[in-house]
């Protein structure tokens, strides 16, 4: 085996990789998704998101946000 290549896999190199995989995932930007809902839930999301004064996609990534961290985790 090549001594270069060993050095590409050393241990040092692979927790460096970890860790640079590890910060990109802290400051990924947000993503885009399309869902479709049945209309009675549309309204009361636009009803809720009026009422604070928010937007309806702010709202919905805020629940959804809020139902992944529940006591379910």
């Amino acid at each position: 085996m090549n001594a270069d290549f060993r050095d590409a896999i050393s241990p040092v190199s692979i927790l460096s990789t970890q860790n640079r995989m590890k910060e990109a995932q802290i400051f990924r930007k947000p993503v885009r998704v399309t869902i479709t809902i049945n209309h009675a839930t549309y309204s009361e999301l636009e009803q809720r998101s009026s009422e604070q004064g928010r937007s309806l996609s702010n709202l919905a990534a805020f629940l959804l946000e809020a139902s992944l961290q529940g006591p379910s985790r």
